[in-house]
């Protein structure tokens, strides 16, 4: 009796130039208060917060392509890029924040490190256990908050 225990994940993507990318600028609302909770909002007049987040989340499933194409060529630049990944996805893994809604997950992870590396921060010549390092000293001194960090050429569009 053996038995063949597989999993099927079909990722639907929606076709390229769906929505336009300056839709979802961190400064853009995408949520309405009504549709959302079903009540109206508390000011009516003043306008929605922004959802960067959300925006973010979106942005992220649209481009699934552009992403892996970005990714494959840094990774073709650092000969340690999927160890270093791999890596911080262990150490995410060991503290459990790659778990729940709006966790560090492993895209986010290969993404940030992708962009040290784009922007000269690290260098393409450090081993994994380096790359490691230098993620985590960039993260522990970064405020994401106050001086967020974009892949986007002209950051500025919207």
């Amino acid at each position: 009796k053996e038995s063949c225990n597989f999993t099927v994940r079909l990722h639907a993507c929606l076709p390229p130039g769906y929505f336009k990318p300056s839709r979802f600028h961190p400064q853009r609302n995408n949520v309405r208060t009504k549709w959302y909770t079903g009540q109206e909002p508390a000011d009516p007049e003043s306008p929605e917060p922004p959802t960067p987040h959300y925006n973010s989340s979106v942005l992220g499933d649209m481009l699934p392509r552009a992403h892996l194409q970005f990714l494959v060529a840094v990774s073709s630049q650092c000969p340690a890029f999927a160890e270093g990944v791999a890596l911080i996805k262990v150490w995410l893994r060991q503290r459990e924040l790659d778990q729940g809604a709006g966790c560090f997950s492993g895209f986010l992870a290969s993404m940030t490190l992708a962009y040290l590396l784009s922007t000269h921060r690290v260098s393409n010549t450090m081993t994994a256990y380096q790359l490691l390092r230098n993620s985590l000293h960039f993260l522990a001194n970064t405020d994401l908050t106050e001086n967020g960090i974009t892949l986007a050429k002209s950051p500025d569009s919207t």
